[in-house]
């Protein structure tokens, strides 16, 4: 089946970044530039601070935005402190955006997607004007470049090798620590081995970094951790945030009523249904790391939408070999993915919209779960 004429899949691809694209990278960029280099900016300055020996975990006068990175993590932005920070910044998303198409190479080689240039040059055309990726821009975060051991976790698991796919998460992890999810599906599905390699990995990072930057480093992360604001940001995809949003006063939204007590229990059930529903039931590779990750996302009291760029060999091996109602609950993730990543700000503050729109990405999150918990024999 032809996809389309290549001229016509170029031109379309051509529009969309002219029309589209160029639009959307310069208000990231302004806007990038607007917070002080927001997330980027912390992290460059939290690296500074390994080199002179300052307090990475201190937050400067002036500035909101807390470095919860662990310390090990900041050694990826110690390279860069040979040049000005917005030199830098602009060779993070060039690192940025070469892993991710790494990974997609990396994707199509292992799903076997023999599609034309043309068809690949739309897609990237598609993914590289979307809200996801110019919210990635504006945000400066590491979350495209930890797509590259989620990606090799994907693929490890794939073919069956699931201690290196543990050992891959495992490295994750020790980076984004919402991503230990899967140690528990490991420890449910009697997967010891899987198990052990993951935690060992972890682990041996952390031990590392305690030994190369000092328990004192590691302490003022634990504590600025568990002193992050919880804000309901527009960005998070949390069950947290959402109902932080529903129930309290935000800079941003109208609670549709004020009720902050609600907000932990709700997050308490909601996560623990959750997770259970996800550790449980064995599913086939791309279907499982689909639902964990979905799921991490989600039950974790900040959850970036940034961390659907690590749903992405899964996502595309569903919808490969899914059903109608699994493509179609992709379908709609990935809509509202490639929306201006200020959509959820649309029509605020209204209480009317706080848990819809103004909740996106909590929506998106759950369609991908959704699209990973049917299975791909259903009628």
């Amino acid at each position: 089946m032809t996809v389309g004429h290549p001229v016509v899949l170029r031109c379309s691809a051509a529009v969309i970044i002219t029309v589209v694209g160029t639009r959307r990278l310069a208000d990231a960029l302004a806007s990038n530039i607007r917070f002080d280099l927001v997330d980027f900016g912390v992290f460059y300055r939290a690296a500074a601070c390994l080199v002179s020996r300052c307090d990475p975990y201190a937050i400067p006068q002036g500035m909101t935005s807390p470095n919860l990175a662990p310390p090990h993590v900041l050694l990826l932005f110690l390279p860069l402190q040979g040049w000005s920070i917005q030199s830098a910044y602009y060779i993070w998303l060039a690192i940025n955006a070469a892993a991710l198409g790494f990974c997609a190479l990396r994707i199509a080689r292992e799903l076997d997607l023999t599609h034309s240039w043309s068809v690949a040059l739309l897609a990237a055309a598609v993914v590289a004007s979307s809200g996801l990726a110019m919210g990635s821009v504006a945000s400066g975060n590491y979350y495209p470049l930890l797509t590259i051991p989620l990606t090799f976790a994907w693929v490890a698991w794939r073919r069956g090798r699931l201690t290196v796919t543990a050992r891959w998460l495992g490295a994750a992890a020790a980076c984004k620590v919402l991503l230990l999810l899967p140690l528990v599906w490991f420890a449910i599905q009697r997967e010891h081995r899987a198990a052990l390699a993951m935690t060992s990995t972890w682990l041996v990072i952390f031990v590392v970094g305690l030994l190369t930057l000092g328990i004192d480093v590691y302490a003022g992360w634990l504590v600025i951790l568990a002193r992050a604001p919880m804000a309901g940001q527009f960005h998070d995809a949390a069950i947290m945030q959402a109902a932080l949003r529903a129930f309290t006063e935000t800079s941003l939204y109208a609670p549709i009523m004020p009720a902050p007590a609600l907000v932990r229990p709700i997050w308490a059930v909601l996560a623990g249904l959750l997770v259970t529903a996800t550790v449980i039931v064995r599913r086939d590779p791309d279907r499982a790391l689909l639902t964990l990750i979905a799921a991490a996302i989600l039950v974790a009291p900040i959850g970036w939408v940034f961390g659907c760029w690590w749903l992405a060999g899964p996502a595309v091996a569903v919808w490969v070999t899914g059903t109608t109602w699994a493509r179609l609950a992709l379908a709609c993730g990935a809509v509202a993915l490639w929306l201006p990543d200020t959509t959820p700000l649309w029509g605020q503050p209204s209480p009317w919209l706080t848990l819809t729109t103004g909740s996106l990405y909590l929506w998106v999150a759950v369609a991908l779960w959704t699209a990973g918990v049917i299975p791909r024999n259903a009628a």
